[in-house]
């Protein structure tokens, strides 16, 4: 459904009128939900930590979807601490962790939270470990 908003800025108190469309669009929340159930949750949270650390991510996210393997990533967010505790809530068993000096070796650190054990992966070699992963 759409409709116009002839006049709405000169109601609003501007001067100039400028025309405005807006548009409304309904769902059914019941198919949505039902495809999403469907889904297979990603056991995989991806945290950046830097600039150089962000751009990088971007190909390797990238990369691993183009391999199917799907995560989560806050790419907006850069504190730890808030990206930590997305993966507690969620209970998310796996983190991928970029920070400076994995940028500069080109790997990330995996971490298995229900451990906390954390080991050193080499990009190139990131989706084949993901896939061992249980």
């Amino acid at each position: 459904m759409g409709f116009r908003y002839d006049g709405l800025t000169q109601k609003i108190g501007h001067k100039r009128d400028v025309p405005g469309v807006g548009i409304k669009i309904f769902l059914n929340k019941k198919k949505i939900i039902k495809k999403i159930s469907k889904l297979e949750k990603p056991k995989v949270f991806y945290i950046q930590l830097g600039d150089e650390a962000k751009n990088k991510s971007l190909g390797v996210i990238d990369m691993l979807r183009k391999e199917q393997i799907y995560l989560y990533h806050m790419l907006g967010r850069d504190k730890l601490g808030s990206q930590f505790a997305f993966v507690e809530k969620m209970k998310i068993p796996y983190v991928i962790i970029m920070g400076k000096k994995e940028f500069l070796e080109d790997s990330v650190m995996v971490r298995e939270n229900s451990t906390r054990t954390q080991e050193s992966v080499k990009i190139t070699e990131l989706a084949r470990y993901i896939r061992k992963l249980k």
